[in-house]
């Protein structure tokens, strides 16, 4: 018998988004706040779309999302990959912070930009001020997760989205 998981959470998690162009500095953006919300406890997600595609067609993952799973998890010995065909499945992941990769299809409530690599602890530590501000407060980001997992879902796995490149402001 399947039986349905419902995560209960007390409020609902921050959600950020780093936007620049390719090497501009973005995951090593994304990593240094994720080493600090980790050092204070904090569960954090990190959601990175890419244009390379790792669940080739007549792979096993594939086979079986082919067949119908809603999900499918692949075990390696470096961690677990999620694939998921449903939108809703961020939902179920109980986390203080979502941190976005550029998917500028999406638009978060908080929002920075980075245009070159000297610029990642400049823009690390505001965007950590604003993420801590949100933490501190708490946030209404029930509107963010159905656009975030439509964005997602949106991302053409095969192809580059070239509007991460087109960036038009500064945000912090």
């Amino acid at each position: 018998m399947l039986h349905e998981i419902y995560i209960q959470v007390d409020r609902l998690p921050c959600v950020a988004q780093v936007l620049g162009r390719k090497d501009s500095g973005k995951t090593a953006v994304i990593e240094k706040v994720v080493k600090e919300l980790k050092g204070e406890g904090f569960r954090v997600l990190v959601v990175k779309p890419s244009h390379h595609v790792i669940d080739l067609q007549g792979k096993d993952t594939y086979r079986f999302r082919s067949a119908g799973a809603d999900a499918v998890i692949f075990r390696d010995p470096n961690g677990l990959i999620l694939f998921a065909n449903y939108p809703d499945f961020v939902r179920c992941l109980s986390v203080d912070v979502i941190l976005v990769e550029g998917l500028s299809d999406f638009v978060a409530p908080i929002r920075v930009e980075i245009r070159e690599p000297s610029q990642v602890s400049e823009v690390a530590q505001a965007l950590m001020r604003m993420i801590k501000e949100c933490l501190s407060k708490g946030n209404d980001a029930q509107d963010y997760w159905v656009s975030l997992t439509d964005a997602i879902m949106r991302h053409e796995p095969g192809r580059r989205n070239n509007r991460d490149d087109e960036v038009p402001h500064r945000w912090y």
